[in-house]
């Protein structure tokens, strides 16, 4: 109880089946001002095409987690809309239950070139020298994050003293 400063998840959260009962554990193991730290796709409207139809993982945009089966592959068994579903929105969905975590910061990220340098799977759409091309674009196009973006940036952190 209480002896974990941080706790980084990237891309972990959509894997796990009930991300309720992670931060439900997150909760009592963490040390006043402790963190959780996640990096994980975020769904918007650009990057939706892509995470459903593309993606062998699952993206379900109405819920949280994935449905209860016998038997769990932790490598593709997922709902990619996960961290979207609980921190765009609505907020923290689970704060009534998780009442000593707070969302700190939620930051979108990642328009084009995660995509188009290959992502996990694929080869690279574009020579490396254009990267730099890319990014001064994506840049550009932050203020349109909410539509655009790939994955987002996630903290929360436990009430109480700052974690040092």
């Amino acid at each position: 109880n209480s002896s974990v400063g941080n706790i980084v998840m990237i891309n972990v959260l959509h894997h796990l089946q009930d991300p309720v009962a992670f931060f439900e554990e997150a909760e009592r193991v963490l040390k006043p001002g402790g963190r959780v730290l996640i990096s994980d796709p975020y769904i918007s409207l650009l990057s939706y095409p892509v995470w459903h139809y593309l993606h062998p993982e699952n993206c379900d945009i109405k819920n949280i987690g994935f449905g209860k089966t016998d038997y769990i592959n932790p490598l593709i068994d997922a709902n990619s809309a996960t961290a979207t579903n609980m921190f765009c929105g609505k907020g923290f969905s689970i704060s009534g239950t998780c009442d000593q975590l707070d969302l700190v910061k939620v930051k979108l990220h990642s328009k084009f070139l995660y995509w188009i340098a290959g992502g996990y799977n694929f080869p690279q759409f574009i020579p490396t020298f254009l990267n730099p091309l890319v990014k001064l674009v994506e840049e550009a196009l932050s203020p349109l994050d909410k539509w655009l973006a790939s994955f987002m940036y996630v903290i929360i952190e436990k009430k109480g003293a700052a974690n040092v």
